[in-house]
């Protein structure tokens, strides 16, 4: 957090603050034509600073400032869009900084900025986004087919397509983390747990809706099945270890 010194911000901070274009920390801000600050509280008045280039005024009062800005939240999605991408292909330790800078094509200082919590906070993020595309998407899978098992089938012909189409890179957002990371980071393992939790729940509700009597332990089976199958079909680089799950689980629900 940048702070202001003798009730000013530095010049040569200025820029940066505004560069990134989120949470510029602690002082007031305005605009030209504006009649009041766009956030402020009552801890006395500063004297004006300098101008950044967006047209932006740093005033030197205490904030407590207030939302990202639209380009803040692209360069931020960028930042998640290549780690995810990164991290499907080649593990945690393929998804270095300098490889998801390059990718996304993002400044470095953003990173930064968007992640404080350096590499950990921005894989945890990533893979808890992917987890949460995976969810939706099966969720609309689960309102256009009549029970559990056409959805799993669904799913299992989507995640198919997705692997395939990737050129067997990208399986489960999820599972090459937490066998790289669950055992020595605790943040990591916990958002992996989450993301299967959440996973996990989604099959027992429609299981228990369907009237299974095991709708708990049967989710549970249904999920390994599916977590192996993806396994098995990148490293044979083939779709027969999802058609032979998808068959099995037909007889099983």
């Amino acid at each position: 957090m940048f702070r202001s010194i003798g009730g000013r911000v530095p010049g040569n901070l200025a820029r940066p603050i505004c560069h990134v274009g989120g949470v510029i920390g602690k002082f007031e801000v305005r605009r030209p034509m504006m009649s009041g600050p766009v956030a402020a509280d009552a801890l006395g008045s500063g004297a004006p600073g300098p101008v950044c280039g967006d047209g932006l005024q740093i005033i030197g009062r205490p904030v407590y400032f207030l939302g990202m800005g639209q380009k803040g939240e692209e360069t931020r999605s960028r930042l998640l869009d290549a780690t995810q991408e990164l991290i499907e292909g080649g593990g945690y330790f393929g998804a270095g900084l300098n490889q998801v800078i390059a990718a996304s094509g993002a400044p470095r200082g953003s990173l930064y900025f968007h992640f404080p919590g350096g590499k950990d906070q921005m894989v945890a993020e990533s893979v808890r986004r992917g987890g949460r595309e995976i969810g939706r998407a099966v969720g609309e899978l689960a309102e256009a087919v009549p029970d559990t098992a056409s959805m799993v089938v669904a799913v299992l012909t989507l995640l198919g397509d997705r692997l395939e189409a990737s050129g067997w890179r990208k399986g489960c957002p999820v599972a090459t983390v937490a066998l790289e990371m669950a055992a020595t980071s605790d943040p990591l393992q916990e958002v992996c747990s989450e993301v299967y939790d959440s996973w996990e729940g989604m099959l027992r509700d429609r299981l228990a809706a369907d009237g299974h009597p095991e709708a708990g332990d049967v989710a549970v089976t249904v999920l390994a099945l599916i977590e192996g199958a993806l396994l098995l079909a990148r490293a044979h680089r083939s779709r027969e270890p999802l058609d032979r799950v998808a068959r099995r689980i037909v007889t099983l629900l």
